[in-house]
């Protein structure tokens, strides 16, 4: 039987939201359960495109289900609002429910709020391939790359060619550094070249090549990334970097840190970063 939410999910994976929210809205689903999970794609990728008041106004307070609930809580977390309470939230409904789609969608709040172990113990209950992804993302966070090759072999056993597959292996060519980062380069330009550049795509072929060393080839990838999405966390943080390495003046480098700090407060990444200037300034 045809699926016919494959488009809008692989567009969702790598990037493309305004795609996967039209892939979402043309869908002909048959069930309950497809049209819940059109929905939960729908909505996410309205939050990914900063559109979280949308999703907030039309999935009310007292929803019922749970993916719909998980939804919600994404974005009014992605919209700052409250944020240590909508993860606490998040946690309560992970305890009780078994949706394995809402499972997913609240362990990678967790993700984004750097609650790696958290979000992994949530994300191991649930079975899609897209849990699997993400549980190799917080293991390879916590420094766990045993696990997460095992993760990541047990995602090939299931779908090697799957578009989530490839992308994870990705991650895992870019934890393992060195000859391997060509490769992780390589599948992101395969997907680019299949499906489109997306401003997610980019910003990780940005991030192989600061890795590799390979700065002015870095700040085009970027470039091309702010054009389509300037506001994302990714570019921003990218931008900051490339830009550090430049030895850039302090006024431009703060103009990315102000941004981040003020569109972006929540990201696990934004945290560290006020944690250690606080703790510089503790020593002057």
């Amino acid at each position: 039987m045809a699926d016919s939410l494959y488009a809008a999910r692989n567009y969702y994976y790598i990037g493309a939201y305004q795609q996967c929210a039209k892939e979402a809205q043309n869908a002909n689903v048959k069930t309950d359960k497809e049209r819940l999970e059109k929905d939960a794609f729908l909505f996410r990728s309205y939050v990914a495109l900063g559109k979280s008041s949308v999703v907030l106004s039309e999935i009310s307070a007292d929803v019922k289900d749970d993916v719909l609930k998980a939804v919600r809580f994404l974005a009014l977390f992605k919209s700052q609002f409250n944020t240590d309470r909508v993860v606490g939230q998040a946690e309560e409904l992970a305890e009780n429910t078994v949706d394995d789609l809402a499972l997913v969608i609240l362990g990678s709040i967790l993700i984004i709020a750097g609650k790696f172990e958290e979000a992994y113990q949530i994300l191991k209950r649930s079975d899609l391939l897209e849990a699997r992804a993400l549980s190799v993302q917080c293991l390879l966070a916590v420094n766990r790359f045993d696990l997460a090759l095992r993760g990541m072999k047990q995602m090939q056993e299931i779908d090697e060619d799957a578009t989530l597959t490839q992308l994870t292996l990705a991650w895992l060519y870019i934890c393992n550094g060195k000859e391997k980062l060509q490769d992780a380069f390589y599948i992101y330009q395969e997907m680019i070249d299949k499906f489109g550049a997306t401003s997610d795509l980019l910003i990780s072929q940005s991030a192989v090549r600061i890795m590799k060393k390979e700065i002015p080839e870095a700040e085009n990838c970027i470039q091309l990334a702010e054009e389509k999405d300037s506001s994302a966390p990714g570019v921003l943080i990218n931008q900051f970097l490339i830009n550090s390495l430049q030895h850039k003046s302090d006024d431009i480098l703060n103009r990315s840190l102000t941004q981040l700090k003020a569109e972006h407060s929540n990201l696990a990444w934004v945290k560290s970063y006020i944690e250690k200037e606080q703790q510089f300034d503790e020593l002057e």
